[in-house]
């Protein structure tokens, strides 16, 4: 059997548990392995807890810098 048709059987055989995750990363984005096993075993996932911050503490947001401000020998050349 070639690789192809492995792999073919593989997505075949599992489709259910894949349409399963890929329809919880549309509502999530993230999922971590706890969430994927649940899935596979053809469980419902649990109501995602929302952290919120404490009062008055505040969360630091680093902002990417624009690309010209990056000197020219950092940049990534394209391939």
């Amino acid at each position: 059997m070639n690789g192809y048709q492995r792999a073919k059987d593989a997505i075949d055989g599992n489709r259910e548990a894949l349409v399963r995750i890929a329809e919880a990363l549309l509502v999530r984005e993230v999922l971590d392995a706890s969430e994927v096993k649940l899935l596979l075993e053809g469980k419902v996932l649990p109501e995602k807890v929302v952290r919120t911050e404490p009062p008055g503490e505040t969360t630091q947001v680093i902002k990417p810098q624009p690309a010209s401000k990056i000197p020219s020998r950092e940049r990534p050349q394209p391939a």
